[in-house]
């Protein structure tokens, strides 16, 4: 079991490229993030050009056990980040935080209010009106708030990365000149620029007790990362840090709260609507993908998580609302030089709504905090399937406004 958690922060000493799964030969993208599975890869390498062998043989060689890489996000003010769910709104003119420097009319989270509304609307319950997400200062259209979040619930920032695209000649090896008609264009990560905060990208790594030591002196000798290294790109200077980011609340309170959210959204119902109140030992929560995952049901592809890996009793859970969305990814696999199988993965951002019958807080609180240790689905190890259980971010949107 995985008992220590290494927090790690990377700066950028030149402009980065981590390909995406959807690279051609004239255009080259970039993720806007670091793949946990990017720095395990090249942490294996420089263990095994520097002759470490054996080391990285007792680093990876239990799979059960291996060390957890989370994915690293861009961060502005050190703290940690988080892909924005994709349940979260902004206003289409003036989107943004109003925390943020500017005019922004604020961030509204729609999951609690549409898992309420949508099956008493199928039930034909009589609602006097209907819900449409509006901008909650102008009243305009909203859509999907892009990129990550940062800071504490209430006082959050939206963090996004900065990225160049540069077309280049290809030269004719004969010649010495322009190739006809190779024009081609990549994409680089940026450092950011002079008198404004640097980027940083922030995540971290599961291990055991046996497994920090070694992480702690192989990690800062990473020096470099992603694609286009011969060339000056990918210098990086990772970092492992002494401190926490402790501004997300304890599970608990997380859970409380945002049944609490939704216990409220009923009641407004029972005003206007005249719905049956709420059972007494109906609970419910949220789990959100903070980085994508190839999620399973009896070995085949699914697009949401099993009941059986929550950690809770199967009979005692039901799905109450999803917002997923899903892609084909695959990757390279360093080691054996060769592109990795693709599948089906549920994109980070997406958010699932569960209701409980008859569990208590802490049955919950026990079930879902090892659920938020171990993760959902496979390549686990790599960075995938992790998640965060009842997000502040749906239960205090409108303070973060």
């Amino acid at each position: 079991m995985h008992t220590k958690r290494l927090e790690l922060q990377i700066s950028l000493k030149s402009p980065l490229m981590i390909g995406s799964d959807g690279q051609s030969t004239l255009y080259n993208q970039t993720r806007d993030y670091i793949p946990g599975s990017a720095l395990r890869g090249t942490l294996a390498s420089a263990m095994t050009v520097a002759g470490a062998g054996e080391t990285l043989a007792e680093l990876f060689g239990n799979q059960n056990l291996a060390p957890v890489f989370e994915n690293l996000y861009p961060s502005r003010g050190g703290g940690q980040t988080y892909p924005a769910p994709l349940s979260a709104r902004t206003c289409k003119y003036y989107g943004g935080f109003r925390s943020q420097k500017g005019e922004h009319h604020g961030v509204v989270d729609v999951l609690i209010r549409q898992a309420i509304f949508e099956p008493l609307l199928e039930a034909r319950v009589g609602l006097p009106c209907l819900y449409e997400p509006r901008c909650p200062e102008c009243h305009s259209a909203v859509e999907s708030l892009d990129g990550y979040y940062e800071g504490m619930p209430g006082q959050y920032e939206q963090t996004t990365t900065p990225v160049r695209r540069i077309s280049r000649t290809a030269i004719d090896r004969r010649r010495q000149t322009a190739a006809d008609r190779l024009l081609y264009t990549i994409e680089t990560m940026e450092p950011g620029k002079r008198g404004k905060s640097p980027l940083l990208f922030r995540g971290a790594v599961l291990c055991t007790e046996a497994q920090e030591a070694t992480l702690g002196r192989w990690l800062p000798r990473v020096k470099s990362i992603g694609g286009g290294r011969s060339r000056g790109l990918g210098r990086v200077e990772v970092e492992i840090l002494s401190w926490a980011d402790d501004s997300l609340p304890a599970l608990r309170e997380r859970l409380g709260q945002f049944d609490a959210a939704v216990r409220a959204e009923w009641r407004f119902y029972q005003r206007v609507a005249g719905v049956e109140p709420l059972a007494d030992d109906a609970r419910f929560f949220s789990v959100d993908l903070v980085s994508p995952a190839f999620l399973t049901h009896h070995s085949l592809p699914a697009t949401h998580p099993a009941l059986e890996y929550l950690g809770l009793p199967v009979e005692a859970v039901r799905l109450w609302k999803a917002i997923s969305r899903q892609t084909v990814m695959g990757g390279w696999h360093m080691g054996g030089k060769l592109p990795r199988r693709t599948a089906l993965a549920t994109e980070m951002g997406s958010v699932f709504m569960y209701r409980t019958e008859g569990l208590s807080l802490d049955d919950l609180e026990a079930g879902l905090q090892k659920l938020e240790l171990v993760g959902l689905g496979a390549e686990r190890s790599r960075g995938f399937g992790r998640v965060l259980v009842s997000s502040p971010i749906h239960y205090q949107a409108e303070e973060a406004r």
